[in-house]
């Protein structure tokens, strides 16, 4: 794990680079953050390559322009969730139905966005969560839409994540297909 994490954290930055990052799309995607100085990025790691793999390949078969957003800070994200151009919101890393960790340590409190300036067509939450409280879907996605959004209500692992992207990219795929 020493060697892999550092390795796997240096190729999700490389694969990174071909895609646009830090700039206004349909679509944003904000990666979280490990600390290799704490134990929980050791044994629980915050973005593997092949969970940016699927989605990439989710966000293509739906034909959408995105984003990614690999060091955040709050600032970033207040910007991100008031730009009326960005209508979906992925957060992806560690985090619970209440917060998210942002690459700059800060601890993004979705409470804080309870605010109709705030609002988005779909935000997904790629981490764990919890069964009680209100998360970030609660606050900023119109109630029709709540059922579409990636929100877990438990803790999960990557065998969740894949399963639940794998789904989706084939729905995705069979619904460009019934539109050909």
């Amino acid at each position: 794990m020493a060697i892999y994490l550092p390795i796997e954290n240096y190729n999700v930055k490389k694969d990174l680079a071909g895609f646009k990052q830090n700039v206004s799309a349909e679509v944003a995607i904000v990666l979280g953050h490990s600390d290799l100085f704490k134990l929980q990025a050791w044994v629980k790691p915050n973005v593997f390559k092949r969970e940016i793999k699927w989605l990439v390949q989710l966000l293509e078969a739906k034909k959408q322009d995105f984003s990614f957003f690999r060091t955040a800070t709050f600032r970033d994200v207040e910007n991100i969730m008031t730009d009326q151009n960005i209508k979906e919101v992925y957060f992806l890393g560690h985090g619970d139905s209440h917060s998210f960790k942002l690459y700059t340590g800060e601890i993004l409190y979705y409470c804080d966005f309870n605010d109709p300036k705030y609002a988005k067509d779909y935000v997904h939450q790629i981490h764990c969560g919890t069964l009680h409280g209100k998360s970030l879907v609660d606050y900023t996605v119109p109630e029709q839409n709540r059922d579409k959004c990636f929100l877990f209500r438990r803790k999960i692992n990557g065998s969740d994540v894949e399963r639940e992207l794998k789904k989706r990219i084939e729905n995705a795929k069979l619904s460009a297909d019934a539109h050909s």
